[in-house]
């Protein structure tokens, strides 16, 4: 029942915001959609791998297409509103305020966080590089789900969705487990960045 402060009623007036937004972006779908991502080698193809930090920040890397001895990297610690919106977002009685439509502290679910870092580093290397696609890595299902359907029932991805789509590039995410993810998550703990910035050096990259 769509009774108010029921899971039902939180889905259905999510529903009607992306409803909305779709309507008023009136993109339409291709006719005849690709069918195969193109190579990864394809000039103007970025790679980027990130993780992100409940606790400490946001890391990734990434490599761009005819760059091979670079490699861009990100390790930011979280600003403390963030940082505090965050331990909100998992707090368990902030989390039943907000359900219960009661005063809640402001909150970024961790989902959005890591679509944020891989929107961010994406954005940080296109002010630099010519980035015409992108290929993003990632440990976290609904992020990775998210970028693949392009919309969001959830209005932090939303926002962050349409700031990718705004990039003007085609985005292909894929998931990773966890452990194959260390560098990254390494990077989301900016005091041990330096373990994988050396370890670059070491290996023949030039790190920006």
């Amino acid at each position: 029942q769509l009774r108010h402060g029921s899971v039902a009623h939180a889905e259905w007036l999510e529903l009607l915001e992306v409803a909305i937004a779709a309507l008023e972006l009136n993109s339409g779908v291709a006719l005849a959609p690709r069918r195969v991502a193109p190579p990864r080698s394809l000039a103007g193809t970025l790679t980027i791998v990130t993780d992100a930090s409940g606790d400490d920040g946001v890391g990734g890397y990434a490599f761009l297409a005819g760059q091979p001895h670079t490699v861009y990297v990100l390790s930011a610690f979280w600003p403390e509103d963030l940082r505090a919106a965050l331990a909100a977002a998992a707090d368990v009685e902030q989390a039943q305020a907000r359900r219960g439509g009661r005063a809640a502290a402001p909150f970024f679910a961790m989902p959005a966080a890591e679509l944020f870092g891989s929107q961010l580093l994406a954005s940080l290397v296109s002010q630099v590089a010519d980035v015409r696609r992108i290929y993003a890595v990632s440990d976290c299902e609904p992020a990775v789900a998210a970028l693949r359907a392009t919309v969001s029932g959830n209005a932090q991805m939303r926002g962050l969705l349409e700031e990718a789509a705004a990039m003007s590039t085609a985005w292909v995410a894929a998931q990773v487990p966890r452990e194959y993810n260390s560098d990254a998550d390494l990077l989301s703990h900016p005091e041990r960045a330096s373990e994988v910035v050396e370890a670059a050096v070491r290996a023949g990259y030039s790190v920006v």
